[in-house]
């Protein structure tokens, strides 16, 4: 008899205790994100030095470019996500004296993607530039990047990126009032950092 009760009271209280933990599995189910998600980013860009063939350029000395840089980055889960980044540049080549200093606009897009290991995320972009005399040319940019969480969708990040291009200029042939320009490929490797914020 005392045992038909035991089973009586266990399973009179099972029904209670699975209703009591109905919410709770509920709330856990709704607190998992969704993937994938849509985010972005929006920042600048300033080009501290770069290494070609022709030699070494700095900024200051050499010429000043600043770029803007927006972005649309497609999450894919916690770690991976996929960047659709494009930057425009404004860069004022500093000549020597006697000779004018040159401007113009590149528009570089760089496409890659992103994974993060937690307080820092690293990755590779693919990246074409356009633009007046910007010849062929095909780029691979590494990059590193420091959030820092300034709510709970937005993010303040600093960025150091890699770029390496390689760039080929096709000949222009002489004629009687100018001097014929060789064709030749030209590698770049440029020191670049990108700051602004990120959702």
């Amino acid at each position: 008899m005392r045992t038909l009760v035991v089973i009586a009271v266990l399973m009179a209280a099972a029904p209670v205790a699975a209703e009591e933990g109905a919410p709770l599995a509920k709330e856990a189910v709704a607190a998992a994100p969704v993937w994938p998600q849509l985010g972005g980013h929006f920042g600048l860009a300033i080009s501290i030095a770069s290494f070609d063939n022709n030699g070494n350029s700095v900024i200051g000395r050499d010429y000043v470019q600043i770029g803007v840089t927006p972005g649309i980055t497609l999450k894919l889960s916690a770690h991976w996500a996929i960047d659709f980044e494009f930057i425009g540049f404004s860069r004022w080549d500093l000549n020597p004296p006697g000779r004018p200093d040159k401007s113009h606009t590149i528009f570089v897009v760089d496409p890659g993607v992103v994974y993060g290991f937690g307080p820092v995320a690293a990755g590779l972009r693919l990246a074409v530039q356009i633009g007046e005399g910007v010849g062929l040319n095909f780029g691979l940019v590494p990059i590193v990047v420091v959030p820092f969480a300034v709510s709970k969708k937005v993010s303040y990040f600093l960025e150091l990126d890699l770029p390496v291009f390689v760039t080929a200029t096709a000949g222009v042939p002489a004629t009687a009032l100018t001097q014929g320009v060789e064709s030749r490929v030209i590698g770049s490797l440029t020191i670049l950092l990108q700051t602004g914020f990120s959702f």
